[in-house]
């Protein structure tokens, strides 16, 4: 692939949209990226919540012994940490102690 050019008011790029419609100003969303990550995903992720960050967030129980993934669940796990990690980077950070 080479070198691609896009013109217009609302550009693509690097998983963030560029919103150029109002003068003067430039809004930044990553809500295709955010959505295309929730339809790849390869497990059904249950209901929506409010925030990220439950109130067990930071306690742990020493009693329960959590399985090892598996090398491809491994995989996953990571690739979609690291997804998680650049979107708490870019536009929301709201999700950067969960994540």
């Amino acid at each position: 692939p080479g070198l691609t050019i896009q013109r217009g008011k609302e550009l693509e790029y690097l998983g963030m949209t560029l919103d150029y419609s109002v003068k003067g100003e430039i809004t930044f969303s990553q809500v295709p990226y955010i959505c295309e990550m929730l339809e790849e995903f390869p497990e059904e992720l249950g209901t929506a919540a409010i925030t990220p960050a439950t109130e067990n967030l930071f306690k742990v129980d020493e009693d329960v012994s959590a399985p090892t993934l598996s090398e491809e669940r491994s995989a996953i796990f990571h690739q979609y940490v690291a997804q998680l990690l650049f979107v708490s980077n870019r536009s929301r950070r709201d999700i950067q102690t969960a994540v």
